[in-house]
């Protein structure tokens, strides 16, 4: 066999193995795309039932749920709680912020300490 047979068998091994291997690194990073998101959807729902919990009146039956949720805000937001903040929301509700950015209930941190504003 010559030079140019060697490398024309070459190339047709490399097109025949990028034709395989192009839809199979599509599809893997396809599949890891789809689970980032579908991870990120579930961190939503998650936020999304801890903020529900918070916002129920608080019990003694719901003290671990409440923490549970406290922790779980805790650790999905970027800047983390105060413990003024978290001790306020072991004991009241979390209601909704009104506008002007002030709330019924747990109220806004300030100077390290929860204030509640009625």
């Amino acid at each position: 066999m010559t030079c140019t047979e060697h490398l024309n068998i070459a190339l047709e091994v490399v097109k025949t193995l990028g034709a395989v291997a192009v839809p199979i690194v599509i599809a893997v990073v396809g599949n890891e795309y789809n689970a980032t998101i579908k991870d990120s959807e579930n961190r939503v729902r998650y936020v999304e039932l801890a903020v529900a919990t918070l916002r129920a009146e608080p019990s003694s039956e719901t003290k671990a749920l409440r923490e549970w949720a406290i922790e779980l805000l805790d650790s999905q937001a970027p800047l983390k709680l105060p413990k003024a903040a978290k001790d306020a929301l072991l004991t009241r509700p979390l209601n909704a912020v009104a506008p002007g950015g002030t709330s019924t209930s747990v109220g806004s941190v300030v100077g390290g300490e929860a204030s509640a504003s009625n």
